[in-house]
């Protein structure tokens, strides 16, 4: 048992094995929590912060039934006490809840929570960290979702490591229209004749002929061809309310319009 005095002017002096168990040093700020009984908890504030925030966003508090906005805000203020950095979605490190990067000192937000999102397609594109991608087609060869939820990522700039999101959406665009295609007709293309007899194994009068890997490298020197730039910033800020809503505040048809948009820009690009 340790004691301790409290001055007149309501200072105490804690005791060295107090402070050695606790880790305290000069300069540390105290934590006092009140349990439901009533009593008194005093714990190192810097220790508890790194504590409550790794839990709270690694899935641990999930688990222990406290994974709420409670939670998620206090561990925000906890993590900030500890200047741990609390970084938006990224791809290779964001999963489906809240990730630690120790080396970085951070944590990343989770996808789950995502319009169109779900827990199985985020981890499995977490499950892709490791890999080594030299284009963003390389992405979309291995792509586990589908067309909706990976524009609402390229939108977020979850994918900012190959290029802006105007970039990204040009590519899949075409990516969706040119992947495994075997025949190209002359007169329903905006591509450049150049970069299609380039890759092409054959050509008619009429139109191009492809294998899977002359189409493959026309898409990835294609992605090479597109001018890097982002969306606009209302769409950026759309793209945002939807993912802390969970509401799209666009409709289909709305949607089907800025893709078409995306198509005429890149026609514009290519013929520059």
């Amino acid at each position: 048992m340790n004691l301790a005095k409290i001055s007149s002017n309501g200072q105490i002096t804690i005791p060295v094995e107090i402070r050695r168990l606790l880790g305290l040093k000069s300069g540390d700020k105290i934590l006092f929590l009140q349990k439901q009984n009533g009593e008194i908890v005093v714990s190192n504030a810097s220790a508890q912060a790194i504590r409550k925030a790794q839990a709270a966003f690694s899935g641990v508090a999930e688990e222990m039934g406290g994974y709420n906005e409670d939670d998620i805000r206090n561990g925000t203020d906890l993590a900030r006490i500890k200047n741990i950095s609390i970084n938006p979605i990224k791809f290779r490190y964001s999963g489906a809840k809240y990730t630690v990067d120790k080396s970085n000192h951070a944590l990343y937000k989770g996808c789950e929570s995502i319009k169109f999102m779900n827990a199985e397609v985020s981890d499995q594109l977490y499950s892709l960290r490791d890999q080594q991608f030299n284009s963003f087609c390389d992405v979309l060869d291995v792509f586990p979702g589908n067309s909706r939820q990976r524009e609402i990522l390229i939108r977020l700039g979850y994918f900012s490591e190959f290029g802006k999101s105007m970039k990204l959406l040009s590519m899949c665009d075409f990516y969706d229209s040119l992947h495994g295609k075997k025949l190209i007709k002359k007169d329903k293309t905006i591509l450049p004749s150049k970069l299609l007899q380039k890759y092409a194994i054959s050509e008619t009068e009429k139109q191009y002929k492809f294998n899977p890997e002359s189409m493959d490298a026309l898409l990835r020197e294609l992605e090479t061809t597109l001018q890097d730039e982002d969306i606009p910033l209302n769409e950026r800020l759309q793209a945002e309310l939807s993912k802390k809503d969970k509401e799209l505040n666009t409709k289909d048809n709305t949607l089907n319009r800025k893709a078409e948009e995306i198509r005429q820009k890149h026609a514009e690009v290519i013929s520059e």
